[in-house]
């Protein structure tokens, strides 16, 4: 697992902010790591399947964002962690 380190988590500020009503109790002061595929930080609560991965659709992401560089679809895509390295 990636280290841990203190900022916010991307989808916890984008829950609080589409629906502060709602997700306006949402602590932002936890420990993150950053997406492997998207290069954002995200929280334990908000980690994907994979251990280094946040859980939002990174297909989808990558396809909304194509001028953004460094977002990756699949863990297979991104090039500092072909030939099965952690």
């Amino acid at each position: 697992m990636p280290d841990m380190f203190h900022t916010h988590c991307h989808i916890c500020v984008s829950m609080r902010k589409g629906n502060p009503k709602k997700h306006g109790s949402i602590n932002l002061d936890v420990d993150t790591v950053t997406c492997a595929l998207c290069a954002r930080d995200f929280c334990n609560a908000h980690k994907g399947r994979s251990g280094n991965t946040c859980e939002i659709n990174h297909i989808t992401y990558r396809a909304r964002h194509p001028g953004i560089e460094g977002i990756y679809a699949r863990i297979e895509d991104v090039p500092e962690l072909e030939a099965g390295s952690p």
